[in-house]
């Protein structure tokens, strides 16, 4: 950003212990988020009209005002406590500030029967699979911050979602085989044939193509119409010429032919009287 110095204090708030330098070099935007924050932490505060200064291990505590105004913001430090997490030190800070804007994330909320870290306020998890007790139970997943915490950028999540979809797909021939579903579920419901000699319904069978029209009439018994819609052939082997005309006494289109008059509608067709 331009005219922007960020400031960070190294002294006080930037360090590490065992558990955050594993994370750190097992996961690539770890570690280019913590070489970034180390070069600024390095750097001697420039001389830019404006300053943005990051302070970590330091939780919020309490908002400060005055006549309904926000004047300052309390912070309690936090230590390592090197398996990750932090712990409050009971030692607090003032800050004067003119606004505050909630930036924090959130504590998870419990799912009932399922089963929740209230230390870390996720669901119980390893690599997303949802345990309970060291146990896996079968079928629940999880990702995002309920699996993790409020912590972590976007790529962290893309990740994150990852490893579970991973875990999900290796186990989706087990949980497959454990839910007992038959061959018959897996496969698309196909319609029964139709019995010997059924009734071919003539408004259908108008919709179709002559090849489908013979076909939906096969094995019903009923032999399907030479002549639908299409002029039939003259003993010469031509088409014998058509038109289409439109009787209003009737509502019907009529349609003339070489075979004789034919009134057809809605797909129905019968001989002329």
């Amino acid at each position: 950003m331009p005219d922007v110095d960020i400031v960070v204090y190294p002294e006080t708030d930037y360090e590490f212990d065992e558990a955050s330098m594993e994370v750190a070099e097992n996961n690539k935007q770890q570690k280019q988020v913590v070489k970034t924050l180390t070069d600024y932490a390095l750097k001697e505060p420039g001389t830019a009209s404006r300053r943005i200064h990051l302070h970590f291990l330091q939780s919020p505590h309490e908002v400060l005002g005055e006549d309904g105004k926000v004047t300052g913001i309390r912070m309690e430090r936090t230590a390592l406590q090197g398996d990750g997490n932090v712990k409050g030190t009971g030692e607090f800070i003032d800050y004067p500030v003119q606004a505050v804007y909630r930036a924090v994330g959130y504590y998870g909320t419990a799912i009932e029967g399922l089963p929740f870290d209230d230390s870390k306020g996720t669901i119980a998890n390893e690599g997303g699979r949802v345990v309970d007790g060291g146990d896996v139970v079968p079928g629940m997943y999880t990702t995002g911050w309920i699996k993790r915490g409020p912590v972590g950028l976007i790529g962290h999540t893309k990740s994150d979602a990852q490893e579970t979809i991973a875990n999900l797909v290796e186990d989706a021939e087990r949980l497959y085989a454990e839910s007992q579903a038959g061959a018959q579920q897996a496969q698309p419901r196909q319609r029964p044939a139709p019995a010997q000699g059924a009734r071919c319904r003539r408004g259908a069978v108008a919709r179709l193509g002559a090849s489908r029209r013979a076909r939906a009439c096969a094995g019903r018994g009923r032999r399907p119409r030479a002549h639908q819609g299409r002029s039939p052939r003259r003993d010469d082997g031509h088409r014998a010429r058509s038109q289409v005309t439109h009787d209003p006494s009737r509502g019907r289109r009529r349609h003339s032919c070489g075979a004789g008059l034919c009134a057809s509608r809605g797909g129905r067709s019968r001989g002329d009287p």
